[in-house]
This record gives C-alpha cells, structure tokens and sequence, in this order.
C-alpha cells in the first residue's frame, strides 16, 4: 500500500465471538470466500497469550545540560562530555531489554526498532553548545519460540 501496489485479497479471515454470525454477510459483501477459524470468539487471546510483549519508550537527551530523560520509565540521568547519537541507541536498546524483561520475566532478547530519531544542534551566540537527541524505539512484535506463553 505504501508503494502504490493494487491488493487483490483472494479470502477474508475473521475473527471475535460473533464472527460466525457475520460470515455470511461478509462473504455476501465482498463475494470473497471468508475463513472463521476453530473458537473464534478465544482467537484474539489465544495470539495475545503466545506474542511477546511489546513496549515502547522515547529518550530526551541534551548535550549542554548533560542529560538523559526516559519519560515512561521515569529515568533522569546525568550524561558525559561527548554523548553522541550511537551512545544514546544503545541507551534506548538497554532500557527497552530492561522493559521487556520486567513485563515477562525469561523473554528472550527483542529486536529494537527506531521509530523516530531526531539530532538537532544547540547554538548559543555564535558557538554551538550541545544537541538535543530524540529517539522512540519499541520491540518488534513477534512470537514465543516454541509457542511459550506468558500465561
């Protein structure tokens, strides 16, 4: 859809306890085959009980007053000299791992994505004196290996 490409759907899949109330409907609608799996009305939580948990955070850094804030996480913190943008997505990636393993104990390590990053100079008079670095990262949603579940 981003690129522009036709999507041609070729079935519906339904799920939620009155799908196969609507399946008729829907099938008569859209003159597509549509499929309700086994227990519909548990499918939701079936996929909820076998993802990992997501979790998304943001960082505030500025390089002049030497500081580092995780809103959601209720963190402040002092930063050294010389913080760059790489320091600081490491920072996000620890605190996301350390999110994660506070929620669901035992989950293997997630895979960070950056969602927004943003880098700007501060400049005082003439000189530049620091940067403000914003980042919001999450874990990409996936499943258990194995179908380990939190529940």
């Amino acid at each position: 859809l981003l690129h522009g490409r036709k999507v041609q759907p070729r079935r519906i899949g339904i799920v939620g306890a009155p799908a196969k109330a609507f399946a008729p409907f829907i099938e008569e609608a859209f003159q597509l085959p549509v499929h309700v799996p086994n227990d519909p009305e548990y499918a939701s939580a079936l996929g909820a009980a076998l993802s990992q948990p997501t979790a998304e955070i943001s960082l505030f850094i500025d390089t002049e007053h030497h500081r580092l804030e995780i809103p959601e996480l209720d963190v402040r913190e002092s930063i050294p000299n010389g913080f760059s943008l790489s320091d600081a997505r490491h920072r996000a990636e620890e605190a996301l791992q350390m999110t994660i393993s506070q929620m669901a104990p035992g989950t293997p390590p997630v895979t960070m994505e950056i969602t927004d990053e943003q880098d700007f100079s501060i400049i005082n008079g003439w000189h530049k004196a620091g940067r403000l670095i914003r980042l919001r990262v999450q874990n990409r949603p996936t499943w258990f290996p194995g179908g380990r579940s939190t529940c």
